[in-house]
């Protein structure tokens, strides 16, 4: 088997729904044949952590192999997942074991490394107070907007009122 080790920055957004999709490909070193790995025999595992000697494991990628005879294995996050997501990077990676039942019988290949960024949306969700959106328009006006003329309408209210002397 050729697999080669492939490096990648994987990026995520805040509030995005993200399916990754991969497949496993043998490529015949001789004939450059490429052949997807049959993954049955494998177990598929990868950890975010914030450094490679890390202890924290700030993610575990939900792996599901979802086609193994074609090398076919993917994971998925909800918006709700990805929102909470609890830092801004980290390194990853992403290793094929295979499942034999003695620890010291399997065989272990790591064939992604790289690191993950989690960014902040800059578009808004419908209903945010900082989105613009049709939904939070009043008369024709954004929610800052609006919230600026109360603003001034209160100066205005201030400069109006009676001063008390003590």
């Amino acid at each position: 088997m050729a697999i080669s080790r492939a490096t990648w920055a994987y990026n995520v957004y805040k509030g995005d729904n993200p399916v990754t999709q991969m497949v496993v490909i043998d490529v015949n070193s001789e004939t450059g044949v490429r052949t997807p790995v049959d993954l049955s025999r494998f177990n598929i595992r990868a950890e975010v952590r914030p450094s490679a000697n890390s202890s924290t494991i700030l993610l575990t990628l939900p792996i599901v192999i979802t086609d193994a005879a074609n090398g076919i294995f993917q994971w998925q996050f909800t918006s709700a997942e990805t929102q909470a997501f609890p830092f801004v990077s980290g390194v990853f990676d992403i290793q094929m074991e295979t499942k034999e039942a003695n620890v010291d019988d399997r065989l272990k290949f790591t064939f992604i490394t790289g690191t993950m960024s989690v960014t902040e949306d800059v578009t808004k969700p419908l209903g945010s107070p900082f989105s613009n959106n049709r939904s939070d328009l009043d008369g024709g006006r954004s929610a800052f907007e609006k919230a600026a003329r109360e603003a001034a309408r209160a100066q205005e209210a201030i400069k109006r009122s009676p001063r008390r002397t003590r």
